[in-house]
């Protein structure tokens, strides 16, 4: 999915007014980034709002989307991961 879709997905019923507020966004530059207007990608702060908004659009999609990650980093990720909880060094 892209990004106008997972951030709109995230909004759901919320009004434009209220979901720029929650997100920490004025709402010009939520309506721009929804137009994709915008030349810069969102912060993953924002993201990470966003994500918080709504439990269904995750975080890591939305970095995905937005191109701070793709999918083969994700992969290396799980596996040092489970590497790391396999050696006891973290507790799940």
């Amino acid at each position: 999915m892209n990004l106008i879709h997972l951030i709109e997905s995230a909004q759901g019923e919320t009004s434009d007014c209220d979901f720029a507020e929650k997100i920490g966004l004025s709402l010009n530059h939520l309506t721009c980034l929804k137009r994709g207007d915008l030349n810069e990608t969102p912060s993953s702060h924002v993201l990470r709002k966003i994500s918080e908004h709504n439990e269904e659009v995750s975080y890591i999609n939305l970095l995905i989307a937005a191109g701070y990650l793709n999918e083969k980093d994700i992969g290396g990720l799980v596996k040092k991961y489970l590497v790391i909880v396999s050696m006891g060094l973290i507790m799940t």
